[in-house]
């Protein structure tokens, strides 16, 4: 009898070693969703990291309400703790799904859903969709999520593909080829690091730079927003109406206050509106659609300034929307201003500040276009700053202003040197530290310069400049094609 109970011990151990195993492969080999502006992944992990019953507020929606709305300003200005939980490309069902996997742990009081997903007549690819399935976590949840997703899909596209339930319910059979493409965000996400902005999507970019950009629907005031002349309706998507309903109903039963936004879009127009509209009057939810051209007289939002792309917000947007919602919330909603009195949400948000605040500093930086402008806002102990030239890059020129911030900055007059040939250049100014580096190869450009090391701040660099060009590593991040613009 102890020799079977040995045994059995045994083997529950072997089993338990053995789905731990799985599912840390499966964490590590899960695409991470990083794609630059975007933090997906870390947004979901992040969301099961908060204190229990410590976001009065949630958002919930795509990409588009990720980029609008900003947690940390809304406390700042409103007192409002809350959380933007809003993942690239989140169909309907996943943004129901998601407002159940909250309830779980957070009390809302409001529940934010932007609801551009519900006015769609199509949805997105499903491997979109896995954006926001692969990072809930275990659960009858997400269990129900993967069932409801193989008809979901079907339905929804209109296609007879099937959805591989398999893949949704054990993901390493669909991820265990990407051990090629491991890289040093895989690792740092696997080790830990999270989201430092409760969700908010950092975007720096602008819409008037962009190749979407039309100067003469601008001119013409195409993109001021629109107003409701006629009561035409978009026909949805009857899955994505199905969800949306679903999702209604059960915050009735939970006694969650329900908020539909609609973010600025250009692709937005007034059927999709009046639908929606509809759908809130029928269930006594207030619609907020701030492509409305009161709403955006209201904020001042400039599309060409305050727009990334055409469905989605910058920062500077986003601060003009979080102003203006956060306002609309505050009047119309009874919630908590955790400013006043000492508690553990204030504790938490003041002292995730400063990491938001770093990344608030990089996104500004990332709008500066103007390289004087820019050089004087990286001319500070906070950023180590590294110059690479390779010898094809040919009449590289600075005006006297520049190059009067680069020498203030560490860097030696030499660098401005002009040469025949061009020059191998490294210049690595590494904030307050006094071992500023220069290198420098003049005439013959058929030599190499190289140079590395470790930035007060722990990363690790290795840069190479030649005659064809530059690489250059940051820990385990390699940059390649520094060819044109050095």
């Amino acid at each position: 009898m102890k020799l079977k109970l040995v045994r059995i011990t045994k083997i529950i151990c072997f089993c338990m070693v053995a789905v731990l195993m799985v599912g840390g492969l499966t964490d590590l080999l899960k695409p991470k969703w990083l794609e630059n502006r975007w933090v997906s992944a870390k947004t979901n992990k992040s969301f099961y990291e908060l204190q229990d019953n410590s976001a009065e507020v949630v958002f919930f929606g795509a990409s588009i309400i990720s980029a609008a709305m900003d947690p940390f300003q809304l406390y700042e200005e409103q007192g409002i703790s809350s959380y933007n939980l809003g993942v690239m490309s989140q169909p309907m069902i996943g943004t129901y799904y998601w407002f159940k996997e909250a309830l779980k742990t957070q009390n809302m009081k409001l529940a934010v859903i932007e609801i551009k997903s519900a006015g769609r007549s199509s949805e997105k690819a499903e491997e979109k969709a896995r954006k926001s399935y692969d990072y809930m976590k275990w659960g009858k949840n997400k269990i129900q999520y993967a069932l409801d997703y193989k008809d979901f899909h079907k339905e929804a596209d209109g296609t007879d593909e099937e959805v591989d339930l398999w893949s949704y319910l054990f993901p390493l059979s669909l991820y265990h080829t990407r051990w090629s493409e491991l890289s040093y965000d895989d690792y740092d996400f696997f080790l830990g690091k999270n989201s430092n902005t409760k969700g908010f999507s950092v975007l720096s970019t602008q819409f008037k730079n962009s190749t979407s950009f039309d100067a003469e629907k601008e001119a013409k005031g195409k993109y001021d927003g629109f107003e409701v002349k006629s009561n035409d309706k978009e026909t949805p998507n009857p899955i994505n109406e199905e969800y949306a309903l679903k999702l209604i109903k059960e915050a009735k039963q939970q006694g969650v206050e329900l908020l539909f936004v609609r973010t600025p879009d250009t692709t937005w127009h007034e059927d999709q509106h009046n639908y929606i509209q509809e759908l809130a009057d029928k269930n006594n939810i207030k619609f907020l659609d701030l492509n409305l051209k009161s709403n955006m007289d209201k904020m001042q939002f400039d599309y060409s300034e305050d727009a990334a792309d055409t469905v989605h917000v910058n920062i500077l947007g986003a601060k003009k929307i979080t102003k203006f919602v956060g306002q609309y919330i505050a009047d119309n909603y009874k919630l908590t201003d955790y400013r006043k009195t000492d508690n553990s949400i204030k504790k938490d948000f003041e002292s995730q500040k400063s990491n938001y605040q770093a990344a608030l500093n990089e996104g500004k930086l990332s709008l500066i276009t103007n390289f004087d402008e820019y050089l004087k806002a990286i001319n500070t102990d906070k950023y180590s700053v590294i110059i690479t030239s390779g010898s094809n890059v040919r009449n590289i020129t600075f005006t006297d202003s520049q190059k009067k911030t680069l020498i203030s900055m560490g860097a030696d007059e030499a660098l401005f040197t002009d040469s025949t040939y061009g020059n191998n250049v490294i210049c690595v100014l590494d904030g307050d530290n006094s071992k500023n580096k220069v290198k420098k190869q003049l005439e013959d450009n058929s030599k190499v310069t190289t140079l590395g090391g470790t930035l007060t701040c722990g990363t690790d660099y290795d840069i190479t400049a030649n005659s064809k060009g530059g690489t250059m590593r940051l820990n385990n991040s390699k940059y390649t094609g520094l060819i044109s613009w050095g």
